[in-house]
């Protein structure tokens, strides 16, 4: 039974030695150590010297540039917007003088993409829904929907979605 007990010991004891020595050497090991800075949580500004007052006054000053440069571009994207805008308002003003009208229906995408293009103007577009007027869309040929009827003189219908530089162009109002 003595015997038992000493050659467990003694496997026990070669196996804690032959791990120590794998241990020592893998961590002479680059590959070791590679992986083993992976577990290690360090402080990514501590290899960094601290800034200069010269290079803190470079960074404020890119800083305030690109917030200057941001601003520009609000300020550009806005009077765009704007711009926009007030063609917008000039079209529809122009369609309404010329009888144009928008025939739709509320459900119907190529209709709400119609609607899109003309944002918070739309509402002064001379638009007909055929859902609420079911006499009125036959009557005047409307077959599909969206379709612009361009006009009492002209008498001409389109059909399908018109972004607004076509339509000015199509009522001769222009955008």
């Amino acid at each position: 039974m003595k015997s038992n007990r000493f050659s467990i010991f003694s496997l026990c004891l070669i196996f804690l030695l032959t791990s120590a020595i794998l241990a020592v050497s893998l961590s002479s090991n680059a590959e070791f150590e590679l992986i083993h800075s992976d577990w290690k949580m360090e402080d990514p500004l501590a290899d960094k010297p601290p800034v200069s007052a010269v290079e803190l006054q470079t960074r404020e000053a890119k800083i305030k540039a690109l917030q200057t440069k941001k601003e520009e571009q609000e300020k550009e994207i806005e009077q765009k917007k704007e711009d926009i805008s007030a063609k917008r308002k000039k079209l529809i003003e122009c369609m309404n003088q010329k009888g144009v009208i928008l025939f739709s229906i509320e459900e119907c995408e190529g209709c709400k993409t119609q609607k899109a293009y003309f944002g918070d103007d739309f509402k002064d577009v001379k638009y007909v829904d055929c859902n609420k007027n079911k006499f009125t869309c036959p009557f005047r040929g409307i077959k599909s929907h969206p379709t612009w009827y361009l006009g009492s003189q002209l008498g001409i219908k389109k059909e399908g979605v018109k972004d607004l530089p076509t339509l000015g162009k199509l009522t001769g109002c222009g955008f």
